[in-house]
């Protein structure tokens, strides 16, 4: 099945070029539309109960919902160890403002650097960070 339907859309793709993606019974531009319906049925959801993204932790953390996360549980938090860049969006954390929040509840505070060291301005000191990790071989274009 899965060759029938490949072999369908590069025939497409050979005839219509641009317009496959708004154009035939498949439109590419509309994919994620079906996607969501045959997902539904393998894991026994509604259709709109089905969010798909391209990863399971794209625009899921976000800053605001870190720091409510530390308010409500900081008393019963010790270690709040995050990335300081998310690899796969780019997003880049708040890390001043998580360490401070982090702090005011009495927890140490971390950060994995390796996607921000050599990437963006860091300042871990002068924010207070307690500890962080990161290698040297992605930005900085080094060894380990």
């Amino acid at each position: 099945m899965a060759r029938k339907y490949l072999e369908e859309e590069l025939e497409k793709w050979a005839k219509t070029g641009v317009y496959g993606h708004t154009q035939g019974s498949r439109p590419w531009a509309w994919a994620e539309d079906q996607l969501e319906e045959l997902m539904a049925m393998l894991v026994g959801a509604k259709t709109e109960e089905v969010a798909l993204m391209n990863g399971l932790t794209t625009e899921t953390l976000r800053t605001e919902d870190i720091l409510e996360m530390i308010e409500k549980e900081g008393d019963s938090i010790a270690v709040v160890m995050l990335s300081g860049v998310q690899y796969y969006t780019g997003q880049l954390f708040d890390m001043p403002a998580i360490t401070e929040a982090g702090h005011k509840k009495g927890c140490f505070v971390g950060f994995d650097c390796a996607h921000a060291a050599g990437n963006v301005e860091l300042r871990l000191h002068d924010w207070g960070v307690d500890f962080a990790c990161w290698c040297s071989y992605k930005y900085m274009n080094s060894g380990a």
